[in-house]
């Protein structure tokens, strides 16, 4: 007993705040006779009148009109987008090499250089040394003009 008092002493010292919470009368309270209606009020909710079901023909045809609207909204969806493909395709078959050349040529600076220089070079082009001095020199100077200030101090 002199343990209960002793700790609710510390605890009034410590938190007062929560000492004083179980002096309080919970504000909660149910009325007295609650837990001897509660499960007739259960079974009457219940056993009340029960919704009247959709037949299982007219839920199970609404189930495969649905399928088959999806099925055929999935199909449409994938013929155009192969229409598309194919025809994207067919354009690019019609424009020669030389157009696509020039194009790329013309638009040079608009392209990730980087993701270009992945896409068209292997392991054996980084490490081929088969160049002599004159051609590096005779290919720098054919090209001297169209570096800018920013390339030649990367290069040097």
């Amino acid at each position: 007993m002199k343990e209960k008092e002793a700790i609710q002493k510390e605890l009034e010292q410590l938190a007062p705040l929560l000492a004083r919470q179980k002096e309080k009368s919970s504000p909660f309270k149910l009325p007295d006779d609650y837990f001897d209606t509660l499960e007739n009020q259960i079974l009457d909710r219940v056993t009340m009148e029960p919704k009247k079901d959709t037949p299982t023909k007219i839920r199970s045809l609404s189930f495969w009109l649905t399928s088959a609207a999806a099925i055929l909204l999935l199909a449409v969806g994938f013929s155009f987008l192969f229409q598309s493909q194919n025809k994207s395709e067919a354009l690019l078959a019609d424009i020669s090499t030389e157009e696509i050349d020039r194009y790329i040529s013309d638009n040079l600076y608009e392209f990730d250089e980087d993701l270009l220089f992945e896409e068209n070079t292997t392991s054996a082009d980084l490490n081929s040394t088969d160049f002599s001095e004159e051609e590096v020199n005779l290919y720098l100077e054919e090209n001297i003009e169209d570096l800018e200030d920013l390339d030649l101090d990367y290069l040097l």
